[in-house]
């Protein structure tokens, strides 16, 4: 079973939640890049909310040019994910100056689909660090 499938397939059929789109996915140049660490239930929701933000907030992958909001295909391919509606998905999970840029635009925001990053096929990377780690398991004494 390859991560395209366990993404959609799996992940998305069974639990309908679009941040699943950032976390999970076939791992090319054109995805968001993979988390650095397992996703744990106890926090699973914490790191679903991090590698959303990373992904909304990265340049290279969204940005705001012009009063447009340009975005990963991911969007239109998969925008009944994000009720065909990803400038209200970014408004939610951007932070710092893009949030307040997409709030400034309110209604009048146009949204682009980018075609660079996601006609690119090769094998991606992974984020740095998380924002999110497991806790530390207790030392036994």
């Amino acid at each position: 079973m390859t991560l395209d499938e366990i993404e959609h397939d799996t992940l998305r059929a069974q639990f309908k939640d679009s941040r699943i789109h950032f976390a999970v996915n076939c791992a090319s140049k054109g995805c968001p890049p993979l988390y650095g660490v397992p996703f744990e239930g106890r926090i699973l929701e914490d790191q679903l909310n991090d590698v959303t933000r990373r992904f909304i907030n990265d340049p290279a992958r969204d940005r705001l040019e012009d009063g447009s909001l340009l975005v990963s295909k991911t969007f239109d391919w998969y925008g009944g994910d994000f009720n065909d509606d990803p400038a209200s998905f970014f408004k939610q999970y951007a932070d710092g100056d893009p949030k307040g840029h997409l709030e400034q635009q309110g209604d009048r925001l146009n949204v682009d689909y980018l075609d660079d990053i996601d006609d690119e096929w090769s094998l991606n990377g992974r984020w740095g660090a998380p924002a999110v780690s497991p806790p530390r398991a207790k030392e036994f004494v």
